[in-house]
């Protein structure tokens, strides 16, 4: 599901359902919201956002630096759920009436064409896409089912399906593989939960005893996973995950602290793990060479998380992994930190994030 994209060959740092970008208050997004109503004048797509009950898919318009979101697209018949693709190259789309899902192409002007993706279940109430947006799970609690689909960029089909009556009610976060070939599923009872692989053939193979992995998260390009774990306050990468896996545990938070982590993302280059708390305004950094630990502070955002990273605060990499955004796309005006990169050790002290 996710994040990082470049825009119409412009680059821009994006996730599934939130842009991430250096967007200002104030002025800067009221001249943006003007510029966008006047009639006859391009507004550059920065690219889009689905949020909202019901969905809707909004433009975002202006530049780095200043950026509001436009009216929501006419979809017709009212969606009851989308999903943007990472690339932002496309977007799901699930409707009660006719029941199913459809696929379309995004650009500068909007959706194309929509196409319909044969077999598909009815009331689909979550979708998430593979790292490259090549491929996507989706599942219906109603009907007990998940389905992968795989070929989104081409030829969309339903790959396989699991059967997961035993677990709907208890499903927490799904993840899939590019190839469609395996699902993540974290599931959890409010006090215990586990993560599990799924894949086309074989049996179920438990991966990770969990409290509530809210937040399971494949790494692009590795067979490794994230795991966010707010009730047992940590953060675990998944290694191996299509041989014999490993885990490495970071506790996220100390004893006595109300809550624990929201997100996480790992860079680039695999070398330093982010994790957000965003009741505390924070993020910390974790060199995984030394393990020295840099934390940040920012100002702003939404004080409820919500389902991250589909809405709220969210936290995400550039392309190469060396610059960070704590985004908030929960409102009308999109609002954004930025991180610095960071020195090669951690400093003393809590740093200010800038805007």
């Amino acid at each position: 599901m996710n994040a990082i994209f470049t825009r119409f060959g412009h680059p821009l740092l994006c996730c599934t359902l939130v842009l991430s970008g250096s967007i200002a208050r104030g002025g800067d997004s009221a001249a943006a919201k003007a510029a966008a109503a006047l009639p006859g004048l391009r507004v550059p797509v920065l690219g889009y956002v689905a949020a909202g009950s019901p969905p809707a898919l909004r433009p975002i318009l202006g530049v780095a630096g200043a950026a509001v979101l436009g009216d929501p697209l006419r979809l017709e018949p009212q969606p009851s759920l989308l999903a943007v693709s990472p690339g932002q190259s496309q977007v799901l789309i699930a409707r009660d009436l006719p029941p199913g899902l459809t696929c379309a192409p995004l650009g500068p002007g909007g959706t194309g064409p929509e196409l319909e993706i044969p077999g598909t279940l009815a009331g689909v109430d979550r979708a998430v896409f593979s790292p490259s947006g090549d491929s996507a799970v989706v599942s219906s609690s109603r009907d007990g089912r998940l389905q992968v689909l795989t070929g989104l960029q081409s030829q969309p089909k339903v790959a396989f399906e699991i059967d997961s009556s035993a677990f709907a009610a208890s499903l927490r976060s799904l993840a899939v593989s590019d190839d469609g070939s395996f699902v993540l599923a974290g599931t959890s009872d409010g006090v215990t939960g586990a993560v599990r692989l799924f894949a086309r053939d074989g049996e179920p193979l438990p991966l990770l005893q969990a409290g509530d992995p809210a937040v399971v998260r494949l790494i692009a390009g590795s067979a490794g996973a994230l795991v966010v774990d707010p009730a047992l306050r940590q953060v675990t990468i998944l290694e191996g995950l299509t041989g014999q896996a490993t885990a490495r545990v970071f506790p996220a938070a100390a004893d006595g602290e109300p809550a624990g982590p929201d997100d996480a993302v790992l860079s680039a280059d695999g070398k330093r793990l982010y994790i957000l708390y965003s009741s505390r305004r924070e993020a910390r950094v974790v060199d995984l060479d030394n393990g020295a630990v840099t934390p940040f502070e920012f100002a702003g955002g939404g004080a409820e998380s919500g389902s991250l990273p589909q809405s709220g605060l969210s936290v995400r990499t550039s392309p190469g992994g060396s610059a960070v955004w704590l985004a908030d796309f929960s409102v009308l005006e999109p609002r954004a930190r930025y991180v610095p990169p960071l020195p090669a050790a951690a400093v003393g002290g809590p740093q200010e994030v800038a805007q």
